[in-house]
């Protein structure tokens, strides 16, 4: 019966001494994969705060791109209606000149005629 314990107690000690080496075996795959997930998260942070920061200065780009076209838009309309105003203006001068010239035409024409009638100027 001594032998049986004995025998009892190694195959215990074995089978005691085999679940220890799993389970450290275990414990240092767990503390493997913690070190590789808190990499992984570390990664992950630093590769989210690179793509916030990307995120910040494309908008800032975005937001300076909208004001620059704004300003250009402002610029270019205030540009045409001066433009159109000149326009307005010299069409309004031209017609002033073209009325005020048709004016001297016609009393030319008719001081003309006034001489022919008169006698006073031969063809």
């Amino acid at each position: 019966m001594h032998a049986q314990i004995a025998a009892l107690e190694a195959q215990l000690l074995s089978s005691k001494e085999g679940h220890e080496a799993r389970l450290r075996g275990l414990a240092e795959r767990a503390l493997r994969i913690k070190a590789e997930a808190g990499q992984l998260h570390s990664a992950a942070s630093s590769r989210q705060a690179s793509v916030e920061e990307r995120r910040r200065a494309a908008m800032l780009d975005y937001e300076q791109a909208q004001r620059s076209c704004d300003a250009l838009l402002a610029k270019t309309s205030s540009d045409l209606r001066t433009a159109l105003s000149m326009m307005v203006g010299h069409r309004a001068a031209m017609h002033a000149r073209v009325q005020a010239t048709m004016s001297v035409m016609q009393q030319a024409h008719t001081e003309v005629v006034q001489l022919q009638q008169g006698g006073g100027l031969q063809r």
